[in-house]
């Protein structure tokens, strides 16, 4: 930049200093050949115009004009919801370069995802956040778009998280949101709080005022930021201060302490899934204090997968929490140093880690920064500082003004400002008034106060509203589709100045349905209507920590307007910062604050009674909600012990109070309760009564159980006609299970004619909703060319989409198709792998098959011992190749010792089934007197099972019998007939 201003003193001072701090020998021999073209005027042009031109370059790459640019892609709703593993290892990955604001390199990877896995609700998310941190609002509001369209389909009702984000995304196209909070949107969206205002080819003005008002503040919004955020960690130690105990002292004598490794530096950057698992199970221990435990664990993934970017910043922070800053930085410099080979560029949010953790080596931060600094890092509101090394004396000064000073001070003061909301809110608040506030008055002026006259006596329970003491911190975060209705209904009564009726729906959802962050949002706009601000800050200031608990983060718009209702109770804002905030709440331009008119005043008052007052008589009537949908919530409630103590029996009473309204929901539980007797004695007449009500209403579950009724003859005869009907109506509905259900009926032609084309045609449908079966059956429709032409790569494409979730079915599949060449390169560790996922659990066929791999060698080392385990394991539940295969075991002695009475009981288990193999074996034991009294008579009779299923040995062997006689009355011509088969066999062997 200073050599296209041609400012060459600075760039020469600058490109100096960089020599002396960089390593990376490439960007090295790079910035001396800078150096020297800027030393020599004459070349000082050319290297403006050299630099011009790689701008150019570096522009085109984030034009429209890419031929696979991910912005032009013609994106279709998502008709999948989550990702699968492979796609969440490449998103880690995405995600990693937008913190790094390598926005680019994070396109690729989603183009890559797109383009290899198709579409998903999580992806378009991901892609819409991306497009959203480089300003293009419009592009990520259309993706978000199809993302909730494509959530609702799948789900059945609105995914709140993203609906929010197309509500923010729609006000901030609109230039609803002011500056700085399109600003902490944006910290949130990227994942850095370090954001820098990028703006990407984008023509709105509005857009770019607002980028260019950003980058203008920037200072002061991220100061602003830090303020807010010691603000939330001093809430957070007085809703959380419950003592955890005595944190152990550990030392250094520990003989496989993890400190004492000689780390390198790591060359993979993430976790595997396996490592994940353990690294959360450590969080755990180090949340609690115990940092041994989590050390352990730590040294456990660092033994069996190595080093990771990943595991030392988890190393590092276990380092911090015991003081041990210096061992952090060192690990963190690893690690940083680890991510920029990598990614080739630096992780900013791993860098400051370091530059933090050298300002606490230098004794540079304050101690109350380092106090919120270690409750962030140990991830323990209640953190108590802790001391390994035997460290600066200085650091243990600082540490013993934090145990003895500072965690205490937090608390008085945050426990007198509770002291202060706990005073009942209705004789004591004083409340700013839109009425009683000077229009013309300076921005210093202080704001009037006047006291609210008593409430209506009928309003003083246990239920009212403006009492924050009668609310507790919230444990869920949306609201459902239901709570949305009426909120909206709650809102409509608001800006009609109805405040009792809109008080009353959100009692109504507060009784029914579990508190939420969302509904404590909007009753403190209510109460702010209403002028009620420290109510509505106690209120905002509950819902922003229940959304830190849920979400693991703050929801910034909850802590800024908790924020900015503190700011106005202590009367810290002027006019016009309330009525800015006031337009903000309520989405409106023209609110202005009145003169001070005490007849406005009386007169609003007087108004304000009168709507409560016409209202009582009606509040009084109402004992127990008459509408349906009530009445099914009210049986939710008490089905899950949503705000009320569980109860099945009372859930049964609600929900057939809304099933006899025709409630259709409530027909369909009814039923499930009858099915399963809860809260009512098992009926299946009554079961089959309530879903066939559901179903005829269209209800698409209960047309589905409507005809497994049909089919198992339970509350009604069976029927597979009947079923038949109503699995197709469910199946038409798109019901995945009951489109494979459907496409079994079409295949062996229950209660339908068989037809094998429709069978496939409802099979593909149930598989591409992912419906595990109906992926299985459409990859064996193409092995056997059963209603289409048989393809083994498609057959092998759908088996494995099965086996990957985890259908072991689908995995015993995979395995033969490894084995045996079908659809895919002969891979014989890939069949061992897959049979032992399915074996482990509990696949028979596959069980046998892995015993074989052990035996033979195929795709892992002979080992017989295990071969006979899981042979023996697939005998025992009744697989006759194994019973068969286990009794050669019995008859070798091959890793157990020879026993022909075993090796015989298990032949003739597998000949009972059927098994020629084993029928011929059991001739020859019977012939022979093997394990078993010698009887020709018997031998003949096994050996003629066996030859009848085109057995080549048991032939030959059952025509000697009968050229002999043997067991059999002799017999020139069947012993010619046997053993000419046995010849056309082409197996002529003698035996005898």
């Amino acid at each position: 930049m200073l050599v296209e201003q041609r400012e060459f003193d600075k760039s020469i001072k600058l490109v100096e200093r960089a020599l002396t701090n960089l390593k990376d020998i490439s960007r090295i021999s790079k910035l001396k050949e800078y150096l020297l073209n800027l030393q020599v005027p004459e070349k000082r042009e050319n290297l403006v115009q050299e630099i011009k031109k790689e701008k150019i370059e570096l522009n085109k790459k984030f034009s429209l004009e890419e031929p696979d640019d991910l912005y032009t892609y013609d994106f279709p709703v998502p008709t999948r919801y989550s990702l699968i593993n492979e796609e969440q290892d490449l998103i880690q990955k995405a995600i990693f370069s937008k913190k790094s604001r390598n926005y680019f390199s994070a396109e690729e990877t989603y183009i890559d995802i797109y383009n290899k896995y198709g579409a998903s609700v999580a992806l378009y998310v991901s892609i819409a956040k991306i497009m959203t941190c480089q300003g293009m609002f419009n592009n990520a509001l259309k993706l978000m778009n199809l993302a909730l369209n494509g959530a609702k389909n799948i789900l059945g009702e609105d995914d709140i998280t993203i609906k929010s984000h197309c509500n923010i995304l729609t006000n901030i196209i609109k230039g609803v949101l002011s500056a700085e909070a399109i600003y902490l949107y944006l910290i949130k969206i990227s994942e850095n709080s370090d954001y820098q205002p990028i703006l990407r080819g984008y023509n709105n003005e509005k857009i770019k005022n607002i980028f260019y008002e950003i980058s203008k503040n920037l200072k002061d919004y991220q100061s602003k930021i830090n303020k807010d955020l010691i603000k939330k960690y001093e809430n957070e130690v007085l809703k959380f201060n419950k003592k955890l105990g005595i944190i152990n002292k550990f030392t250094l004598e520990v003989p496989d302490d993890l400190y004492t490794y000689d780390f390198s530096i790591p060359t993979r950057y993430s976790l595997s899934n396996d490592e994940q698992t353990l690294v959360q199970k450590a969080v755990f221990y180090k949340r609690k204090g115990n940092y041994l435990s989590a050390e352990k664990i730590y040294l456990d993934i660092y033994k069996k997968y190595g080093a990771s970017v990943a595991l030392y910043v988890s190393i590092a922070k276990v380092m911090i929490c015991q003081s041990m800053f210096n061992s952090a930085l060192k690990l963190m410099d690893l690690s940083s140093a680890g991510a920029k080979i990598i990614s080739g560029e630096n992780n900013y949010l791993i860098d400051g880690y370091c530059e933090t953790l050298k300002e606490v080596i230098t004794n540079s931060m304050p101690t109350d920064f380092l106090y919120l600094y270690l409750i962030e890092i140990s991830g323990n509101s209640n953190y108590e500082p802790t001391f390994r090394e035997n460290g600066d004396e200085q650091m243990k000064k600082i540490f013993k003004e934090v145990s003895k000073y500072y965690q205490s001070e937090i608390n008085k003061n945050l426990n007198k400002k509770a002291e202060v909301r706990k005073v009942n809110p209705i004789s004591s608040s004083k409340n700013i008034s839109i009425n009683n506030i000077n229009q013309n008055s300076s921005k210093d002026s202080k704001i009037e106060e006047i006291k609210l006259q008593e409430k209506p006596q009928y309003l003083k329970n246990s239920e009212d509203l403006s009492k924050p003491q009668n609310f507790s911190i919230p444990n869920k975060y949306g609201v459902s589709q239901t709570e949305e209705i009426l909120i909206k209904e709650a809102v409509e009564f608001q800006k009609n100045k109805k405040y009792l009726e809109a008080e009353n729906i959100y009692i109504t959802i507060f009784n029914i349905y579990k508190p939420s962050c969302t509904l404590y949002v909007y009753i403190a706009k209510l109460l702010i209507a209403q002028e009620k601000y420290e109510e509505a800050s106690a209120l905002m200031g509950l819902a922003a920590i229940g959304a830190r608990k849920i979400l693991k983060k703050s929801d910034s718009t909850m802590a800024r307007y908790s924020i900015i209702l503190h700011e106005i109770c202590a009367n810290q804002l002027s006019t016009k910062e309330i009525v800015s905030f006031l337009n903000e709440i309520f989405e409106n331009n023209d609110i202005k604050l009145e003169n001070n008119d005490n007849e406005k005043k009386e007169e609003n008052i007087n108004r304000f009674e009168k709507d409560r007052g016409n209202c009582t008589e009606e509040i009084e009537k109402i004992e127990e909600p008459q509408d349906p949908i009530a009445q099914y919530q009210l049986g939710v409630c008490y089905e899950n012990g949503e705000g009320v103590e569980q109860n099945k029996e009372k859930a049964f009473k609600w929900y057939k109070k809304a099933a006899e309204q025709g409630h259709i929901e409530g027909q369909c539980k009814l039923g499930l309760y009858y099915l399963q007797g809860q809260g009512v004695e098992v009926d299946f007449y009554e079961a089959f009564k309530w879903y066939k009500k559901a179903a005829e209403q269209g209800h698409v579950e209960a047309q589905f159980l409507l005809g497994l009724f049909y089919e198992n003859g339970k509350g009604v005869e069976k029927n597979s006609e009947e079923k038949f009907k109503w699995i197709k109506k469910a199946a038409e509905q798109g019901q995945a299970t009951a489109q494979y259900e459907l496409g079994l009926c079409y295949e062996t032609g229950e209660g339908v004619e068989q037809n094998h084309e429709e069978a496939f045609k409802w099979y593909k449908k149930a598989a591409e909703q992912g419906h595990i079966e109906g992926q299985c059956k459409l990859g064996l429709c193409y092995v056997q060319g059963l209603g289409v032409e048989a393809d083994s790569y498609k057959a092998f494409k759908w088996i494995k989409k099965a086996a990957e979730q985890g259908y072991i079915d689908a995995q015993g599949c995979l395995g033969l198709f490894y084995e045996e060449r079908q659809g895919v390169e002969t891979d014989s560790y890939e069949a061992f792998e897959w049979y032992k996922k399915a074996a482990q659990q509990g696949h028979v066929i596959s069980q046998y098959k892995l015993g074989l791999c052990y035996l033979q060698g195929q795709g892992i080392g002979e080992d017989y011992e295990k071969a006979f385990k899981w042979i023996k394991k697939a005998a025992d539940q009744g697989h006759a190749d194994a019973q068969c295969c286990l009794g050669a075991f019995y008859e070798d002695g091959l890793e157990v010792e020879a026993d022909f009475y075993e090796a015989f009981k298990w032949y003739k288990k597998a000949a009972e089934q059927g098994h020629a193999d084993a029928q011929f074996l059991l001739g020859l034991f019977y012939a022979n007197g093997k394990g078993i009294e010698q009887d020709y008579k018997e031998a003949v009779k096994w050996y003629k099972k066996a030859a009848e299923q085109g057995h080549a040995d048991a032939q030959h062997n059952l025509g000697l019998c009968y050229g002999q006689g043997q067991g059999v009355v002799k017999n020139p011509y069947e012993a010619a007939k046997w053993l000419s088969k046995s010849i056309q066999e082409g197996q002529e062997r003698k035996f005898f």
